[in-house]
């Protein structure tokens, strides 16, 4: 069934909906009755029509207002490839990042990344660096320059970086220290570790609620990324659990073998990569 009409048969066993009914059902009789109605109680008969018409009116205004139209970031997200790129998904994360925050007062983010080269500077200037969001754990896997793997089929060769990577924990240390009081003060904690086979999935996954992903691809003997799609689901259904359980299992086994390359915790800061 199309969403937006499940929504509206939602809307009809709601008080507003039953409102809206009521006032449909009450204009007939009015309508019918009106004949009956004697010649010196016309004019009051006549404006309590006109109210009727209007509050149903606008009755049926807010109810289609309410109940069609998207209200939050997630229900915005009408296809699987809104999302061209990184470039172009990461500002909807942004936003599903605050969302997200007005529901639990917490931000918990698993990201299974390549270089980074993208997500840290975006990162550091939007929701890391957002004074209106407290009780912040970031989480991030990285591509490891040490790895004979890596160096083979990445290093430096493609869209794909190591140096990239470098540049980004640099660039996360050298947040981390200027804001240290700031992070230390809204809760926020930061842990990046490296990861040495060549990575097939990458995305963010938010409060184990919403989650983007996408691909990567082999071209030639080089890890590539370009003009893949990032898929956006939400967790709504036991199809789109499965997906959830299936980033989850990787992330964590990548975390629990990866090599620790950065740390804000506490006020703290630590960096190996």
């Amino acid at each position: 069934m199309n969403p937006n009409y499940r929504k509206i048969i939602t809307a009809v066993k709601s008080p507003l909906g039953a409102f809206v009914l009521f006032g449909l059902i009450a204009e007939n009789i009015l309508f019918i009755s009106v004949r009956k109605i004697p010649e010196e109680h016309q004019l009051i008969f006549n404006l309590s029509m006109v109210v009727v018409f209007v509050l149903l009116i606008a009755g049926i205004i807010i109810l289609i207002k309410k109940q069609v139209e998207p209200d939050s970031v997630s229900e915005k997200v009408n296809s699987v490839h809104d999302f061209q790129d990184l470039s172009d998904a990461i500002h909807h994360v942004g936003e599903l990042i605050k969302e997200q925050y007005s529901k639990t007062n917490r931000v918990f983010v698993k990201n299974f990344a390549l270089d980074l080269a993208l997500t840290v500077p975006w990162a550091t200037t939007h929701f890391l660096n957002d004074e209106n969001l407290k009780n912040i754990t970031y989480t991030a896997l990285v591509i490891d320059k040490n790895s004979n793997e890596i160096k083979q089929h990445i290093g430096n060769k493609g869209t794909l970086q190591t140096n990239s990577a470098n540049m980004a924990i640099k660039k996360l240390e050298k947040f981390a220290q200027r804001e240290k009081h700031r992070l230390l003060a809204r809760n926020v904690k930061i842990e990046v570790r490296a990861y040495g086979f060549l990575p097939v999935i990458h995305g963010f996954l938010v409060n184990d609620n919403d989650l983007y992903f996408s691909f990567t691809k082999m071209q030639g003997e080089v890890v590539e990324i370009e003009k893949i799609p990032y898929l956006y689901i939400t967790r709504n259904s036991e199809t789109s659990s499965r997906f959830f359980s299936v980033y989850n299992s990787w992330f964590d086994y990548t975390w629990e073998s990866g090599r620790t390359v950065f740390i804000f915790d506490e006020g703290s800061i630590s960096t190996s990569y």
